[in-house]
């Protein structure tokens, strides 16, 4: 059995304004209470003018976990 531990990868999703503002406040709060992992949300981690669908579907691939909002 590898010691190697798997790094955490959480996708915080929405949808609508109110739960758009919920996902932001998580992704920061999560930030700030936890240590090694990644954490994705999409008014933070997706470029202007990116081809959004392919990055949400990039970020899902990895993601070991997932906050719908």
């Amino acid at each position: 059995m590898s010691a190697e531990v798997d790094e955490l990868r959480v996708f915080v999703s929405w949808s609508g304004e109110r739960s758009k503002t919920i996902a932001l406040a998580l992704h920061s709060w999560l930030r700030k209470v936890t240590q090694g992992a990644r954490y994705w949300v999409s008014p933070k981690d997706i470029e202007g003018g990116s081809l959004w669908d392919l990055e949400i579907a990039a970020s899902l691939r990895p993601a070991t976990l997932g906050s719908p909002s």
